[in-house]
């Protein structure tokens, strides 16, 4: 049985039992239980709060009275004081269901800067549980002001049948949002700064009171469209990235709180950097040229958007290590000296603002394995030759000598040449060096070879001058 019902039962009972003519000895056992459960009866408590409620400056705001274990309530009879220079009342809203509500007129309430609510239905009661009793409606200028419940006394809020019901009390206060935060100062990086990278930070500084910011970045300055336009920001700062090289873009902040938002702040640009160089193109020596100088110079393609280049030789086609390493600000460059008959790899790579760009596809190329082809003076050879190479055996240079007819001995003009070349092999038929690969006008030459690198052992060697052919045989001793 309800507490409150059972404690307004008692009382009448009591009543009635007093009257002797209705009251008979099997009634007695029936009264003892109703006084002894009456004597236990605990009365309800109820709970009233005006809660804290913040509001935009000269708006309207509507102030619940929240209740909770509000039941059985016959009447109640409150006083809410406010400060009449922040809020100005101006009535009552969301009234109980049933019964009278009668309050303060506005214009007593707002001279006395105070609500008187009461409230008298003990035939029906408020069962509301736990809610808004009602709405206290108020305009609102600016400032603070508490909402207190005044001149509280045990019969504020009564049952049925008038008895008191215990209550506690939460006063509130109406304060403003606060006005919006100040526009952002754009920090970093500093307003037209170039060479920023396509990964970076943009910075704000914090304005007052500011709860979140929104970053919007554009190519275009009036912001027609926005690469980014991040609105959930809560920190003064953002990382931007995937932005194009070499292209000038916009940015700008705005600052929010619960109050509202500030303008934008003043645009600024920045330039990221250029993107790194292509690949150049090698274009001499060509790949897997011989006979190639000690000194050799090497060339490749300029690149507009270069600034230097890094040339790197090594004699292993992975690199692992060089004998040439540098940077040139031109597009070739002579190197040397290299080793006799070695094959070397070179490659290219462009630099610029942006860094270095990728290496070129290697290249490779041999180098000569004689000193010098002397053409020696006197009459033109009516015959092709080739000679014992002296001395024989050698340790590690020897000289070979060759001679090219005039080409009149075949009809031909007697500026003209042949096409010489004279190659050296091992036993194994090998070729280990080529020491002549061009043409030669008609006459006798001679050339020294450097076998530095080559093992002690019978090698041959081969002199191609048109249809003619000679194969020798020496032998290196080391």
């Amino acid at each position: 049985m309800d507490a409150l019902v059972l404690k307004g039962i008692v009382p009448r009972f009591l009543r009635l039992i007093a009257r002797s003519d209705i009251v008979n000895v099997p009634s007695l056992s029936f009264i003892a239980l109703v006084l002894a459960l009456g004597a236990n009866v605990a009365v309800a408590q109820v709970t009233l709060t005006l809660p804290d409620t913040v509001v935009n400056p000269s708006t309207s705001v509507s102030v619940p009275l929240r209740v909770t274990g509000f039941n059985h309530v016959g009447s109640f009879s409150l006083t809410i004081t406010f400060d009449k220079t922040v809020l100005t009342y101006t009535g009552i809203g969301n009234q109980p269901a049933s019964g009278s509500l009668f309050s303060t007129p506005p214009a007593t309430a707002n001279a006395n800067g105070s609500v008187s609510i009461s409230w008298f239905d003990p035939s029906r009661g408020l069962n509301i549980g736990s809610g808004t009793l009602l709405n206290l409606l108020f305009t609102y200028g600016n400032g603070s002001s508490a909402l207190t419940f005044a001149n509280i006394t045990p019969s504020s809020i009564t049952d049925s049948l008038a008895t008191n019901i215990p209550a506690s009390f939460t006063n509130g206060r109406v304060r403003s949002l606060g006005p919006p935060p100040n526009t952002p100062i754009l920090s970093a990086p500093s307003n037209g700064a170039a060479n920023q990278a396509t990964f970076l930070t943009l910075s704000w500084n914090a304005p007052s009171g500011a709860t979140g910011y929104r970053l919007q970045v554009s190519t275009d300055p009036s912001f027609g469209t926005a690469v980014v336009d991040d609105a959930t920001l809560s920190s003064p700062s953002r990382v931007v990235s995937s932005l194009n090289n070499g292209t000038t873009y916009y940015w700008k902040v705005s600052a929010s709180n619960s109050a509202g938002t500030s303008a934008f702040s003043t645009a600024w640009s920045f330039t990221t950097i250029v993107a790194a160089p292509a690949a150049p193109t090698l274009l001499s020596p060509v790949d897997n040229a011989i006979n190639i100088s000690l000194n050799p110079a090497l060339t490749w393609n300029p690149l507009a958007e270069a600034t230097s280049y890094e040339l790197q030789v090594s004699p292993f086609s992975n690199f692992p290590d060089y004998v040439y390493d540098d940077t040139t600000s031109g597009s070739s460059r002579t190197i040397g000296p290299l080793n006799l008959g070695t094959t070397y790899y070179w490659r290219v790579r462009a630099r610029n603002a942006g860094g270095f760009g990728l290496f070129s596809s290697a290249r490779t190329f041999k180098t000569i394995f004689t000193s010098a082809v002397e053409n020696l003076d006197g009459a033109l050879p009516r015959e092709f030759a080739l000679s014992q190479n002296y001395p024989n055996p050698f340790n590690p240079t020897t000289s070979f000598e060759f001679q090219v007819a005039s080409s009149s001995v075949k009809g031909g003009s007697a500026s003209g040449g042949e096409f010489v070349t004279l190659k050296i092999f091992d036993v194994l038929g090998r070729e280990v060096a080529t020491l002549v690969n061009e043409v030669c006008p008609a006459g006798v030459y001679t050339v020294r070879w450097d076998a530095s690198s080559l093992p002690s052992g019978v090698y041959f060697y081969r002199l191609q001058a048109g249809a003619f052919t000679a194969l020798r045989t020496m032998m290196l001793m080391k």
